[in-house]
């Protein structure tokens, strides 16, 4: 088929637009043929559904999906509180159990697509193969709910950073409710893998190496406890609307915080030794 495509493509000339158009109606007829085929896939793999407030979740059972569709709505609404903001939650879950139907589905994704988790426009994907599946599934939701009550992009850093921070609160928070005391254990980072934090700062996509990945995942998360700690939950919330405006963290803090220069070096500090050293939470 895309072969047609092509050869109708690359044989076009001007004076022959009807050719043209009909090649890109044949393009257009291919791709969503495709689309067709990834959603029944997907419904053959996760056939269980259910839906409430706007959310439709698929798993791999009816039972399975209610489950996940309860712990869905809860855990948005948990997050919005943490961060004092507002969303609507998430259209879309789908919830895998079977890794290479995972692989598969994240392979075929343009998404961002992190670890065991996946988000893009108003959906999220969790791969559930262990007891990390809630805290996947937190994590992205904090993602959901900084993209669509932002009113412009925050930094990678920021974002990157609250998720796995409050992503976390939140699974704790869920397992204290459920009678389970959740702790989690960061190992210390070796010093010769963490980022510089002019880089840490500077990133508009993750790094390509898992290794670099985690230590960008734990640097901007040390750096935003730290900032949490420091400033207080409500000026910490202040500093996202304004990084949302000008990602430049040294002005901001300069311009509406009364930090000093011996403040930063000392901010730069506190994430260097805390990501290298090992924390319980």
């Amino acid at each position: 088929m895309w072969s047609m495509v092509l050869a109708q493509v690359s044989g076009f000339r001007f004076q022959d637009s009807g050719r043209f158009f009909q090649a890109l109606l044949l393009l257009l007829a291919v791709s969503l043929s495709a689309s067709a085929q990834m959603r029944q896939s997907d419904e053959l793999l996760l056939p269980g559904t259910a839906e409430a407030s706007g959310v439709v979740v698929r798993a791999s059972s009816e039972a399975e999906a209610r489950e996940v569709l309860f712990l869905t709505l809860k855990m948005h609404a948990k997050v919005c509180e943490m961060l004092c903001l507002t969303s609507k939650p998430p259209s879309a879950i789908s919830w895998y159990t079977d890794t290479n139907a995972w692989k598969n589905f994240s392979r075929q994704s343009d998404a961002r697509i992190e670890g065991k988790g996946l988000s893009g426009g108003s959906t999220i994907a969790i791969l559930s193969d262990n007891s990390d599946a809630h805290e996947s599934l937190a994590h992205e939701l904090v993602h959901h709910v900084l993209k669509h009550s932002s009113p412009a992009p925050l930094p990678l850093w920021y974002e990157e950073g609250c998720a796995a921070s409050y992503g976390w609160c939140t699974a704790k928070w869920l397992g204290q409710m459920e009678g389970r005391n959740l702790i989690r254990t960061q190992p210390a980072l070796p010093k010769s893998e963490l980022l510089a934090f002019e880089v840490l700062l500077g990133c508009k996509d993750y790094p390509a190496l898992a290794t670099a990945n985690a230590a960008y995942s734990r640097q901007s998360e040390e750096l935003v406890r730290f900032l949490e700690t420091r400033l207080g939950p409500a000026n910490f919330q202040k500093l996202g609307r304004l990084l949302a405006g000008d990602q430049n963290l040294h002005n901001c803090l300069m311009d509406n915080f009364n930090f000093s220069e011996e403040d930063w070096d000392v901010l730069k500090r506190a994430v260097y030794v805390r990501s290298t050293t090992k924390q319980e939470r």
